[in-house]
């Protein structure tokens, strides 16, 4: 396997963690915050949720980026390989908005809600949701391989 398909698959495997581990922590810090009935630091913590998932999805772009621009700097590039590497830049802009998207939903959510009511539903669904989202950064990185493999062979299947 290449340098540059060790460092895109590294990119999703941080990516993924990255994901578990703010999920984790802000299901860990649930019966914290329904301690505290109190609006004012319900809306602190949704806040602190929301800086911390700006601060990640802004990390993941970063280095997709650095990322790109290292592949790209190689001298040896075929043209079709940079060519790739922009659109793989562009898919990885994509997630990252849709990821984005995903977050506002439900910290808009979680603004609106009670912490016990929201501790009831994330027991109900979240689990479900970020399994799905894992097998979807599995396809990718599969997807990914598969193109680097057709690449280093070649351009021919098999």
């Amino acid at each position: 396997m290449s340098d540059w398909t060790k460092q895109a698959e590294e990119v999703m495997k941080t990516w993924t963690k990255a994901q578990q581990d703010l999920w984790d922590t802000w299901r860990r810090s649930m019966p914290i915050a329904g301690a505290s009935q109190a609006e004012e630091g319900w809306n602190k913590a949704v806040g602190f949720w929301k800086e911390a998932v700006d601060r990640s999805l802004s990390a993941q772009m970063e280095w997709a980026k650095l990322w790109a621009d290292s592949i790209k700097a190689q001298k040896s590039m075929p043209k079709e390989m940079s060519a790739w590497t922009d659109q793989l830049l562009a898919t990885m802009q994509t997630w990252n908005e849709s990821q984005a998207k995903f977050w506002e939903g439900v910290l808009s959510s979680m603004q609106h809600m009670t912490p016990d009511a929201l501790r009831q539903r994330l027991d109900e669904g979240a689990q479900a949701a970020f399994t799905n989202w894992q097998d979807a950064v599995q396809k990718a990185m599969q997807a990914q391989q598969d193109l680097s493999s057709f690449w280093t062979k070649g351009g021919k299947k098999g």
